[in-house]
């Protein structure tokens, strides 16, 4: 069996005689990216075209995820500039933002890699910078106080698209739609603010549900829709990839409906139930650019979590070729031991990547988990994870602690998949 490393893949010993459960999305229909997306530009939902919505002369932002998410960008981008061409919108009248939220800027090379040469040529396609106070506009505040500071180009424009793939995330219940403003082009001060709701609500301050594929009764994802008022008109494009990256799926129109729509799509191949945990789950975060940085790969770590037994051990195999994913990321699991401490710290000095490592040590310090990767063991072990250079060893170090291997429950796109155990229905619609 193969699980995706970083650009290659990495072998599972069958010690099972074929014996082991594979937990794999799908299954997919054959990927025709064009006609499923001019569908979607076609049929869009909500009462909102583009054709309605634009008009020659109007300051277009068009707002697309970066390398770190698979969205199929270099497949519905063209198609829907040429809409707007169409349309008569002027080039030079549209600028694509690449929405980092506060990941670091694309290369000049990796900016053409995400668009492709002829779109580069003929766009002004730029970095969100959340850093950049002069570049970042307060537009007003949410009722949960988050201060909505966003980028300029897209403050500024008559109309915004935002565009981007559907994924789960482990507490704003997805991505795509709202999430590609809010933090996507919202400066480090908001994007902060709207984290940190997690630690009130780890406190108990805050009502509804943090959860992969929940929306409804989700306090972070109310904010999210309620910064979107705040800024000009919008158009959304959302699309579903299968896991080597093909568009199978795409919804566009009005902001919540075609969220909602791509959403409901996404789980029908990526939301799999289980009839029971698993003592040892083996799992990838999906390979590059899902297991680029640890941070990155924590995501399959949580969804492997969702699936193995409270005696059990995760095996997750993410190639971490960039390291941690932040340079202050292995300082918080030297300074928090509890969970008090941590949330704690957290109220004090809140960081993004302090709440991901704090997500991972709630996880690690549950279950034993042994980590394959490039990263230094020393540093693997700060994080409360035993390190393992190969699948071998990560085995053996899983024998060490279990005994016998028991027959595994094996996720190759952790990364992407959401393990449910006990068929609950999925809370899909949003709030009102």
């Amino acid at each position: 069996m193969k699980i995706p490393y970083g650009k290659s893949f990495i072998q599972v010993p069958d010690l099972w005689d074929g014996k082991a459960t594979i937990l794999s999305p799908g299954p997919f229909p054959v990927p025709n990216p064009e006609k499923t997306v001019t569908h979607a530009l076609d049929h869009p939902l909500g009462n909102v075209t583009l054709q309605n919505l634009c008009s020659p002369g109007d300051r277009i932002a068009c707002v697309i995820p970066d390398l770190t998410r698979r969205a199929g960008v270099r497949q519905y981008l063209p198609l829907l500039l040429q809409r707007l061409c169409d349309i008569g919108v002027d080039p030079s009248d549209v600028t694509i933002i690449v929405a980092l939220g506060i990941h670091r800027p694309l290369t000049d090379t990796e900016l053409s890699e995400l668009v492709g040469e002829k779109v580069r040529d003929k766009y002004r396609v730029i970095n969100h910078d959340p850093d950049e106070k002069r570049s970042n506009i307060f537009l007003g505040t949410t009722d949960a106080g988050i201060p909505v500071e966003i980028n300029e180009e897209v403050a500024k424009a008559d109309r915004v698209i935002l565009t981007g793939g559907i994924t789960y995330h482990y507490f704003a219940g997805y991505g795509g739609g709202r999430k590609s403003l809010l933090p996507g082009v919202a400066s480090r001060k908001a994007c902060e603010a709207h984290h940190k709701l997690v630690v009130s609500w780890r406190r108990g301050e805050l009502d509804g549900d943090l959860a992969p594929g929940v929306l409804m009764e989700n306090p972070v994802h109310r904010q999210m829709l309620q910064a979107c008022t705040f800024i000009p008109p919008i158009f959304v494009l959302n699309v579903v990839t299968e896991p080597g990256g093909m568009i199978v799926a795409a919804s566009a129109g009005e902001l919540e409906a075609a969220h909602m729509n791509a959403c409901r799509k996404h789980d029908s191949w990526f939301r799999k139930e289980l009839q029971a945990r698993s003592r040892l789950v083996i799992a990838g975060s999906g390979g590059y650019p899902k297991d680029v940085n640890f941070v990155q790969a924590h995501k399959g770590l949580f969804a492997a979590h969702q699936a193995v037994a409270g005696n059990g051990v995760v095996l997750l195999a993410a190639d971490c070729a960039e390291g941690t994913g932040h340079p202050d990321l292995l300082d918080w699991f030297d300074r928090c031991h509890s969970q008090s401490k941590w949330l704690d710290e957290l109220e004090a000095r809140y960081q993004i990547n302090g709440q991901t490592a704090f997500s991972t040590w709630l996880r690690v310090t549950s279950v034993p988990t042994v980590l394959v990767s490039r990263l230094n063991g020393s540093d693997v072990e700060r994080m409360g994870m035993i390190p393992a250079v190969n699948m071998e060893e990560a085995l053996k170090a899983a024998q060490e602690i279990l005994g016998e291997l028991p027959v595994p429950l094996i996720i190759p796109d952790a990364g992407d998949v959401l393990p449910v155990v006990g068929s609950p229905k999925p809370k899909v619609q949003s709030p009102k």
